[in-house]
């Protein structure tokens, strides 16, 4: 008969901490749901969009904004260089992903970077077509 060490006395070595977002990337994507959100909820299918539209509008243009910059010059996940990956590694990824042999990555997938840069483009699109639509109404 062999003896069997019982669960209180394992010990299990804690992980380390990694702290991948900044406050400031917390804080552009709380800002942007919440910017976005009230831009959406107060657009006007009548043509007049609305001063809250407007300004909604603008913060997420500031958002964005801030977030290209701090792309560049932010901390070490928070840069575009960290996570900037071709489209075949984020196919290669997906595919790994569907066959439930993906690699784990601190910060974003190559599959999540494309929807990164492919959600600040999207976000920049809707406010230079909302500020060539409505650019004399603010």
């Amino acid at each position: 008969m062999t003896a069997t060490t019982p669960p209180s006395a394992i010990h299990v070595q804690p992980t380390a901490e990694v702290t991948v977002w900044d406050p400031l990337v917390r804080l552009g994507h709380w800002a942007l749901v919440v910017a976005f959100s009230i831009a959406f909820l107060s657009a006007d299918d009548e043509g007049d969009p609305g001063q809250l539209h407007i300004w909604a509008g603008y913060a997420v243009a500031g958002i964005v904004a801030v977030r290209l910059l701090w792309g560049v010059i932010g901390s070490k996940y928070a840069r575009f260089s960290s996570f900037a990956v071709g489209p075949a590694a984020a196919i290669s990824y997906l595919r790994d992903l569907l066959n439930g042999r993906a690699t784990r990555h601190l910060g974003h997938s190559p599959a999540g970077a494309v929807m990164v840069f492919a959600l600040l483009a999207s976000l920049t699109a809707t406010v230079v077509t909302g500020l060539q639509t409505y650019g004399d109404a603010g």
